[in-house]
């Protein structure tokens, strides 16, 4: 049986910062190598918006079936936040070897009410080689702290791996 927390997924995200309190964050997907990730980054980059902020690229390594956010939070951020990149070890191993195709993502995601201009506040919360693991991972953080007045707002993604979101550019519109 294989050590899956040894296992490591490639979370692409592109990250738009429109001015200094209105940062745009798009999950491109979930890969499970990071040739995977680089590929779809060329894909993408090619296209209306990515073209134009090519740095605004992460491939941030993701332990799989590691549980983020354990202590609960205290504070709101009103914006996306993206997992912590793992420190990968000499003896981890790309996802690609566990032959996956699918994943699931476990996220906490609320809107702020109209005190706080309807704001989003996102955590990806991790990633999960099993539904089972995922719904686990809820259990354990719903009765801590700032996830338990908002216990409805954890939702589970499963997302084929490999398979980049946006097929499509954007763009940014100034008023």
């Amino acid at each position: 049986m294989n050590d899956a927390s040894k296992y490591i997924a490639y979370y692409l995200a592109h990250v738009h910062r429109i001015s200094k309190s209105n940062i745009n964050t798009k999950l491109i997907g979930i890969y499970d190598s990071t040739h995977e990730a680089e590929k779809a980054i060329e894909l993408s980059s090619k296209l209306p918006g990515f073209k134009d902020s090519l740095d605004g690229y992460e491939i941030i390594p993701i332990r799989l079936n590691k549980i983020h956010w354990k202590d609960g939070f205290t504070e709101f951020i009103g914006e996306n936040v993206l997992p912590s990149k793992e420190i990968v070890c000499e003896n981890d191993k790309q996802l690609v070897e566990l032959g996956l195709k699918k994943v699931n993502t476990v996220y906490h995601f609320f809107e702020h009410g109209q005190e706080r201009n309807f704001e989003d506040e996102v955590r990806c919360i991790g990633i999960f080689d099993t539904i089972e693991k995922a719904k686990q991972a809820n259990v354990l953080l719903e009765n801590l702290s700032g996830f338990k007045d908002y216990k409805d707002a954890f939702v589970i993604i499963q997302t084929e791996l490999n398979n980049t979101e946006w097929f499509e550019g954007f763009r940014t519109i100034f008023s």
